[in-house]
């Protein structure tokens, strides 16, 4: 039931699940060529998206990056000593970051469609529910 789904909730809901901390990190990355990156440690998952987009598409790039996390896909394993310096603004190499360790073409084409499925949900109910200023601000984006 999307009625009442936001992407707070949802996050909360997969941390309960998976035990670990969702952290959702802005960052200029669109000049590499892509628009989002995730990286795990032992206490919290990290997601990159570019901050420069939309909203629509921050949604879709946070929401194919939980995907691959669902799915159990493989990312690079960040100590959580490393993820600390990079969300205290330690630059780092994003095009290394952003090769996943299996670069499965499948691996893409499910979390694109995931992201795909459950955005279009998300956003077909909240337009019904919503005035698009709400929507913005209920996305945790703005």
């Amino acid at each position: 039931d999307f009625s009442t789904f936001s992407l707070q909730d949802f996050i909360k809901h997969l941390e309960n699940m998976h035990q670990k901390k969702i952290l959702l990190v802005a960052r200029p990355i669109l000049k590499t060529g892509v628009f989002g990156a995730w990286v795990t440690s032992d206490e919290c998952e990290v997601i990159f998206y570019e901050k420069s987009v939309s909203y629509v598409h921050k949604v879709h790039i946070i929401m194919h990056e939980i995907a691959h996390i669902l799915y159990g896909h493989q990312t690079h394993y960040w100590p959580i000593e490393k993820v600390q310096r990079v969300l205290d603004g330690e630059p780092f190499d994003f095009a290394m970051t952003l090769k996943r360790q299996s670069n499965d073409v499948l691996d893409e084409k499910r979390a694109e469609l995931l992201a795909t499925m459950i955005r279009g949900k998300f956003f077909e109910s909240y337009r019904i529910r919503k005035s698009n200023n709400e929507y913005v601000i209920n996305l945790g984006l703005e």
